[in-house]
């Protein structure tokens, strides 16, 4: 595994000795240490002519960034835009689509989560209960999960900054690469399913920066999203989405999965475009669910961060919230938690 010790020679390799110093300088800044902790007192006296020019180091600076070989992702796109189409027998019969059924868009819905192990109440799911189903079809009525059915209490997992694509930024790379996040992941998803008895868990929440797509960082040490046309930046959140699908669909079938969005899914000043992109892939951005008589509440909270993007966005989702606050207290909600991308405090 890469450790931060490593990661930092690398970039030392790649970048000198300025950026090392540079990093650690923005590192110790940002959590308050004073650098005579670090040691650094003494390297800056060595280095006093250096240390001018590594606080004027201009960040937005993109003449050592070099643009990733995109051949392969375009050529793999191109070869699905001209796939033959599949009939609906071949779609039903497919592996993705008994392992998609019941994730992401599917799952994440009119602002609730259907899932068939977390069965929830009409009155979340108002539109479930009109559906027509034949004798047949009908499965026999479990009780919802708005009554405590598990007196022993029940798991669930929090996860967060998968990110796909997140250590090959700022590093000149001849081809787009993640596989170390679909490794990292992979491990995550075997170690969830072998969870048994009273360690398994009802779901898993994944909080936000799935992927690490996102350009807008104006803070950030220059990457080649910056020297990306928007086009070819879609072609690779869209491939790191794909894979992200195909290693977090592997959960079990009786462990639902919620998938919440980051700054680095929609940026730090989202917008109406931006989260429209998000949801197109992973269902509603922000909704709730009972399990086990505890009520949670799932947000976009880049929202809240920052709603001048999106302002009746912000508005909309802020009110539903405030609703689902007094429901869950009106029905005397054991717990209600909060889930979402950013620390609320």
């Amino acid at each position: 595994h890469e450790t931060p010790h490593k990661r930092n020679k690398m970039m030392n390799s790649v970048f000198g000795d300025k950026f090392g110093m540079y990093q650690m300088r923005m590192s110790a800044s940002s959590r308050g240490i004073d650098l005579d902790q670090l040691g650094m007192n003494g390297i800056a006296e060595e280095n006093e002519g250096e240390e001018e020019e590594i606080k004027e180091m201009d960040v937005e600076d993109i003449s050592y960034v070099r643009k990733p070989n995109l051949a392969r992702i375009i050529e793999e796109y191109d070869a699905m835009q001209h796939h033959p189409k599949y009939n609906l027998k071949q779609v039903v019969l497919s592996r993705r689509f008994h392992l998609y059924a019941h994730r992401f868009a599917n799952a994440q819905y009119q602002h609730a989560l259907v899932y068939p192990s977390l069965p929830q109440p009409p009155e979340l799911c108002p539109w479930l209960s009109s559906l027509q189903f034949c004798g047949e079809c009908k499965e026999e009525e479990k009780p919802s999960e708005k009554q405590r059915t598990r007196t022993n209490g029940h798991r669930f997992i929090i996860a967060a900054d998968s990110q796909f694509g997140i250590l090959m930024d700022g590093f000149p790379m001849e081809l787009p690469n993640w596989s170390q996040e679909i490794e990292i992941s992979r491990k995550c998803v075997a170690q969830i399913n072998a969870m048994h008895g009273d360690k398994r868990p009802l779901f898993v929440s994944v909080c936000g920066d799935l992927v690490d797509t996102e350009s807008s960082f104006s803070g950030a040490i220059a990457s080649w999203k910056k020297v990306m046309n928007g086009w070819e930046r879609n072609l690779v959140f869209e491939q790191q989405v794909k894979d992200f699908k195909r290693v977090w669909a592997g959960l079990d079938p009786d462990i639902a999965l919620v998938c919440m969005c980051g700054n680095h899914d929609v940026g730090n000043r989202p917008t109406r475009a931006s989260i429209k992109h998000w949801t197109s892939e992973f269902g509603d951005d922000y909704l709730s669910f009972w399990a086990n008589g505890t009520f949670n509440i799932c947000l976009n909270n880049c929202l809240f961060s920052n709603p001048t993007g999106a302002p009746d966005l912000y508005e909309e989702q802020l009110e539903w919230m405030e609703k689902q606050l007094v429901y869950a207290r009106e029905n005397d909600a054991t717990h209600i938690f909060v889930y979402g991308h950013f620390p609320w405090f």
